[in-house]
């Protein structure tokens, strides 16, 4: 079987959720040298160095988990054709832009 090759260029972004955003803010921006740019009660965004405005987003939730992952991708058909196969495989997608 041959790879498929899915046009992704590069992750754009990640966003958990997290029941102490406060701790977490504190490891990413502490640890991992993150610079917050936007935050309310409920969610905060951390910049890196690259281009984009924010890598993560913290969002407070009553337990941790995996809320969203942004990708960078070569065209809108690979976008779709790439959305197509995550939901045949049963994973929940959005589609954005």
């Amino acid at each position: 079987m041959m790879p498929i090759r899915t046009g992704i260029t590069g992750l754009r972004s990640v966003h958990f959720g997290l029941p102490d955003l406060e701790s977490a803010t504190r490891y990413f921006t502490e640890l991992w040298g993150l610079t917050t740019v936007a935050k309310s009660h409920d969610e905060i965004f951390l910049r890196a160095t690259g281009p984009d405005y924010y890598v993560l987003a913290l969002h407070r939730t009553a337990e941790p988990r995996m809320l969203r992952i942004d990708l960078a991708i070569q065209t809108r058909a690979r976008a779709d054709a790439l959305r197509d196969a995550l939901q045949q495989a049963g994973v929940e997608t959005t589609q954005c832009g």
